[in-house]
């Protein structure tokens, strides 16, 4: 019965997963969203066309969920991917690629997400995790030393930019839209924040120059490297 939804119920375009996903970057972006979630659908659904090299009607609920399973991910990941790819299936339902009847996610369950736990390092810690990323992740550094020093939290770092922090001399500003709250912030940059800062590359107008995702890989992998527990 699901083979006949997926293949007889209309009229489908075979398409392969590859060629839905440039399709459905191409159309993300000419509409003008913003290049983090761009890069964000880049980084998840890059991943998945490349393991599913077959045409986007032949996947199924359970390949779907073996493949979020094997990446290991967190729950709060693990929901966002789950996001990404109902846009992307969405996309292609449009596009007739996909049965408007079949849903690839049917059964795959979202996890429950944990409350956040503010992460406090000693001294000798935060020294370790600082000349680490200062070598090995300068990229991250930034993000890094925006967290312990001013206070802002992982989410909120990935949407600010490095105009957020030249605007007003001294301060970091946050635009209501780019807080937890949603509330605009001004924190006080103090010297040692600022001297930090100024060691940071800017190779992009956002402070994390990358998707969100691999702002948690490279977190993860500054701390394993140093032997340091992140909360």
């Amino acid at each position: 019965c699901r083979y006949f939804v997926r293949h007889h119920s209309e009229a489908l375009t075979p398409k392969p997963v590859n060629d839905v996903y440039a399709e459905f970057i191409q159309q993300r972006t000419k509409a003008g969203l913003s290049g983090r979630y761009i890069e964000d659908l880049r980084y998840m659904l890059g991943a998945f066309s490349k393991g599913f090299v077959c045409d986007i009607n032949q996947i199924t609920p359970d390949q779907v969920e073996l493949w979020l399973d094997a990446l290991g991910l967190s729950a709060r990941s693990h929901n966002n991917h789950l996001r990404g790819l109902n846009t992307f299936f969405n996309f292609a339902k449009v596009r007739k690629y996909l049965s408007k009847e079949f849903d690839p996610l049917e059964g795959v369950l979202r996890k429950k997400e944990k409350a956040g736990r503010v992460t406090v390092f000693n001294e000798k810690e935060l020294a370790l995790l600082l000349d680490n990323a200062s070598k090995k992740h300068p990229d991250y550094l930034a993000s890094l030393v925006l967290g312990a020093f001013a206070g802002f939290r992982q989410s909120e770092i990935g949407r600010l930019s490095w105009e957020d922090i030249e605007r007003i001399p001294g301060f970091v500003e946050a635009e209501a839209s780019k807080t937890k709250t949603q509330r605009r912030r001004l924190v006080e940059i103090k010297p040692v924040l600022a001297k930090w800062l100024a060691l940071c590359p800017r190779k992009s107008l956002m402070v994390w120059p990358h998707s969100t995702p691999s702002l948690n890989e490279v977190r993860a992998e500054n701390a394993e490297q140093v032997k340091v527990k992140w909360q």
